[in-house]
């Protein structure tokens, strides 16, 4: 069977990120089962835990990310939905990357992605966490 274009996360549970994390140190909590919820900044689900593993995610549904998290603290969301999660930042006031403010960004179906808080009001996205 070729893994070519796969993450090295690939399986249904999420359960290797889970154990890539935990052996890494220093992650944080690891919030599991989350169901993707809400269309909007506002609706979005929402969790202080170091890494959210999304694995119910409808069409158009997503996260938001932390508001208590200083500058240079991150959090990680994979996701193992069927459908791609949007990624909101917390508030409408921020943005994600080039996003414009209070936008998502998409995360795919089995991507695992980095966020990490530059400043007040900018979040940056490094790869597979």
């Amino acid at each position: 069977m070729s893994t070519q274009g796969r993450s090295p996360f690939d399986d249904a549970s999420g359960q290797q990120l889970i154990d890539f994390l935990a052996n890494r140190g220093g992650v944080g909590a690891v919030v599991r089962d989350v169901t993707a919820t809400g269309s909007t900044i506002d609706d979005a689900f929402q969790s202080s835990a170091g890494t959210i593993l999304v694995t119910t995610a409808a069409a158009g549904t997503g996260v938001r990310l932390d508001a208590t998290l200083d500058v240079g603290q991150s959090q990680q969301v994979y996701n193992a939905g069927a459908n791609s999660v949007e990624v909101y930042p917390p508030d409408a006031g921020q943005r994600i990357a080039l996003d414009n403010p209070g936008d998502p960004t998409t995360l795919a179906v089995g991507d695992a992605k980095t966020f990490t808080r530059l400043s007040n009001t900018l979040w940056s996205i490094s790869g597979n966490a």
